[in-house]
């Protein structure tokens, strides 16, 4: 056995020996080559690559709801109007990226300790208004450009499975990052409130106009019922008149319901129109990260340097098949 190992190792030798003297023969080419990577790596990672932080917020589905949201949920679907004044969380996966969104988030300003001044997101980013447009476009141009800008650092993820939503956010400064981070779910949450609003209220000048509807139809159906019984003072020996007044007394009765039913939910939305209750069930604000995301300096110096010494090994090893490949290709070119 042994035989065998020091005979196959002796091959290994051989077939090794060649590209270590030629390795050794461009040591000097070998040892230039990663000086300059080393150098190069170095101040790419102190000079160049600027820190970033990530900060993350999550939002947790509404799990269940209350009494009064389901009944009028159930009560505006029986009367035609789409219930409900939440949203699915997909939506909300959707809206987080739009300038609607992120427009006021923007242009709201956050401290740089690094520049000691506050400033918005296009001034941070750096994005400059373009003289070439109209005046009334530039302003526009500018949110467009910084909202692209935002979407690389802005991941919005939803779990399939348990519908939570998660929001990171990247930034240069840890306390940046969570600053964008609360502001875009406060920017989501007051759109929408004022969205529920909205369909509050067009949902309460429908309520209003039905309510008018229910009452005139109530009051007839009462002086039907009145008409009747003062015409038909002895009706216990016919038949025929007690089902007649037993028909006018459940038309009462049913448009009684239906008022009260209507009542009851035009002052729930006239307090959910008022309401400023947050929409979204956020599990905590973002809170500013104690560690980088990036640059991790130790990973990355090692995964530069390892590719520097592959690189420069090949180079250095093949430097003859190279240089007689480039000089063949040359002579082919200039012959052809």
């Amino acid at each position: 056995m042994m035989d065998q190992f020091f005979v196959r190792l002796e091959a290994i030798i051989k077939l090794v020996k060649p590209y270590t003297e030629r390795l050794w023969q461009n040591r000097w080419s070998f040892i230039i080559i990663n000086t300059l990577s080393l150098v190069a790596v170095l101040v790419w990672l102190i000079v160049l690559y600027s820190p970033s932080y990530e900060s993350e917020v999550v939002i947790m589905p509404e799990y269940g709801g209350s009494q009064a949201g389901g009944s009028l949920s159930q009560i505006t679907s029986l009367l035609g109007v789409s219930g409900g004044t939440g949203a699915s969380m997909e939506v909300y996966e959707r809206l987080i990226k739009t300038t609607t969104i992120l427009e006021p988030v923007i242009y709201s300003l956050y401290y740089s300790y690094e520049l000691e001044d506050s400033l918005d997101l296009a001034d941070l980013m750096g994005v400059k208004v373009n003289p070439n447009l109209r005046q009334d476009q530039q302003g526009r141009a500018v949110t467009l450009k910084t909202v692209e800008g935002l979407e690389e650092l802005i991941t919005v993820s939803l779990d399939i499975q348990t519908k939570i939503l998660s929001v990171k956010v990247i930034m240069p400064e840890g306390q940046m990052a969570a600053a964008v981070a609360n502001n875009i779910i406060s920017s989501l949450n007051y759109y929408l409130n004022n969205r529920r609003k909205t369909k509050a209220s067009n949902q309460l000048f429908y309520l209003e106009k039905r309510m008018v509807q229910v009452r005139d139809s109530l009051t007839a159906a009462e002086d039907m019922l009145k008409a009747f019984r003062i015409q038909n003072r002895i009706i216990s020996q016919s038949a025929e008149l007690m089902l007649e007044q037993n028909r006018l007394i459940r038309n009462v009765d049913i448009m009684q319901a239906v008022y009260v039913e209507l009542t009851k939910q035009l002052e729930l939305i006239r307090l959910d129109e008022i309401r400023e209750s947050p929409v979204l069930n956020v599990r905590e604000p973002a809170a500013d990260p104690i560690d980088k995301l990036n640059p991790k300096r130790r990973l990355k110096f090692t995964v530069a340097m390892m590719v520097s010494l592959f690189f420069s090994i090949v180079y250095c090893v093949f430097l003859p098949e190279v240089s007689e490949t480039v000089k063949r290709s040359i002579t082919i070119y200039r012959n052809s």
